[in-house]
């Protein structure tokens, strides 16, 4: 009997520090934090009449989609759609974008990344062209109208090739500054405020391409092969995360971040970050090795299903989720419920 006792006793005190860790831990090597949250991968065609090469994508709080194309014509090249559904049918009821005279927009030249505002503003990053910078779209009357800052149709506080962008709060957004390798915090209501640079150039890290948060952390990639996360007051967590490869774009999901990476060894490719409690790290999990991504740019997700710009054969691929999670991994109602924006970030409560 004592010896039954003593069983239990061991078996109470062993599952009791496994919790305090926050899961159960199996005997041998802790896989349980690299298990795949997101399983299949499904590609989504996209019309490519007038646009081609999906590259930048956000989802609402209210489930409006948005896709931007990356290329040279002076045809508005961003689609945006009521809902998922919408967006997963390709419906040809969209949003129309129209310039500061509710003209057609015809004026953006290579739009890459986009976030929406809690407000459903449209914050679109302009990459190439004469005039750079970022572009706000205000829903009016059912169409996003085209903002004027200081007589300009763009926002450019001294950035150059503006890459990655997310909102923050109600009127902020973080900005990777590609070529001058800095992240720029941006007050698209009031342009002559005091935000500017908050993470200054490093001469480890070149090219920031996209910059995305959760609420409680910042990621941004580097396309020189480096990841970095933050906190919300822009100190550095944890150590550099290498990526294998060129990471673009990224996005928090079930299970940590996630990123977009180019040339890596396993080809075009969706890596997984796993957070540890204190700092990030680079999990064995990789998505698409074997699958039909071409060139994946853009992430969003909207808490169950991932979806990735796949610019080379112009389609949408999604990344379904399992449902096989471990309990530390399951998010709270309250976050399932939230609709996620620019690559799966979620917006600060």
């Amino acid at each position: 009997m004592k010896k039954i006792n003593l069983i239990i006793a061991i078996a109470f005190l062993t599952i009791l520090s496994a919790k305090s860790f926050g899961q159960l831990r199996p005997i041998g090597e802790p896989k349980q934090h690299v298990l795949s949250p997101y399983v299949k991968v499904a590609n989504m065609a996209v019309d490519a009449k007038y646009e081609k090469n999906p590259c930048g994508i956000a989802i609402s709080w209210l489930g409006k989609v948005a896709l931007s194309f990356y290329n040279k014509n002076q045809k508005a090249s961003v689609y945006v759609w009521n809902s998922i559904s919408d967006f997963e049918k390709n419906s040809s009821i969209k949003i129309k974008l129209v310039d500061e005279n509710g003209n057609e927009e015809t004026e953006l030249y290579n739009p890459e990344s986009l976030t929406f505002m809690p407000d459903e503003t449209l914050v679109v990053t302009e990459t190439s062209g004469n005039e750079t910078g970022l572009v706000v779209y205000k829903m009016v009357n059912g169409v996003y109208k085209r903002q004027l800052f200081n007589k300009y149709r763009f926002i450019n506080l001294g950035f150059n090739n503006p890459r990655g962008v997310i909102a923050i709060d109600n009127t902020h957004v973080l900005l990777a500054d590609d070529d001058n390798n800095q992240i720029w915090k941006i007050d698209i209501t009031n342009i002559d405020g005091k935000d500017g640079v908050v993470i200054p150039k490093d001469q480890r890290f070149n090219n920031p391409k996209a910059v995305t948060t959760d609420g409680k952390y910042i990621a941004v990639s580097f396309w020189n092969g480096f990841v970095n996360f933050y906190d919300m007051n822009y100190k550095q967590v944890g150590e550099p995360v290498a990526i294998n490869g060129s990471p673009l774009d990224l996005c928090f999901g079930i299970g940590g971040a996630y990123v977009t990476v180019l040339n890596s060894s396993n080809g075009n490719v969706i890596k997984h970050l796993f957070n540890n409690g204190t700092s990030f790290s680079l999990s064995p999990t990789i998505y698409g090795a074997q699958s039909n991504l071409d060139t994946p740019y853009g992430l969003a997700t909207n808490g169950t299903t991932m979806y990735i710009s796949n610019a080379g054969p112009n389609k949408i691929a999604k990344l379904i989720n399992s449902g096989v999670l471990y309990k530390m991994m399951v998010p709270s109602k309250k976050q399932k419920d939230l609709k996620l924006s620019n690559g799966g970030d979620k917006l600060p409560l």
